[in-house]
């Protein structure tokens, strides 16, 4: 019985090694594929511009759920780069007609900025030869407004309330 426990315990530890190895195989097969720019090119632009290239095809996942089944999916930034202590992950292109505006690249983009939090955006246009710096910003709803606006006049009336009877008692 206790040989038939650890043949299986070495199975399942071997699957997923197994596993593993593949998923990582398939996930650089994926990454390598995506360049689509030179990438010597696009170093030296941001390099002439004062940026320090940390990191190069850094990647940073998701799971998206439909329906209840979740699904992996993952985004690779093209550079990590920082100037002045600021970091920026930095999206290339060098095809013609891309915007940054553009809706396909907006979603690209606003997905950069949920998948690598803390860091400023980059649009690194090769063809053109630009760079621009990405930043959004969400109009409020009217209810978070509204919350904003009560929660100010709670904290008002708290410390008005405090004031009032700390001058009643005299220690104020």
């Amino acid at each position: 019985m206790n040989n038939y426990l650890i043949i299986l315990g070495l199975g399942m530890c071997l699957g997923l090694v197994g596993f593993y190895l593949a998923y990582k195989f398939l996930s650089k097969k994926n990454s390598l594929s995506q360049i689509d720019y030179n990438s010597k090119e696009a170093e030296s632009f941001l390099e002439k511009r004062g940026f320090q290239i940390i990191e190069k095809g850094r990647q940073s996942s998701v799971v998206i759920y439909v329906d209840g089944k979740g699904h992996l999916g993952s985004e690779r930034a093209d550079f990590i780069v920082e100037r002045e202590r600021k970091r920026y992950v930095v999206k290339v292109v060098n095809e013609i007609g891309i915007d940054p505006v553009e809706s396909a690249m907006r979603r690209k983009l606003v997905e950069f900025s949920k998948l690598f939090p803390g860091l400023e955006i980059l649009f690194l246009d090769l063809n053109a030869g630009e760079l621009h710096e990405i930043k959004f910003k969400f109009p409020k709803s009217e209810k978070e407004i509204l919350f904003m606006v009560f929660v100010g006049v709670f904290i008002i009336a708290v410390i008005s309330v405090i004031v009032v009877l700390l001058i009643q008692m005299g220690l104020f």
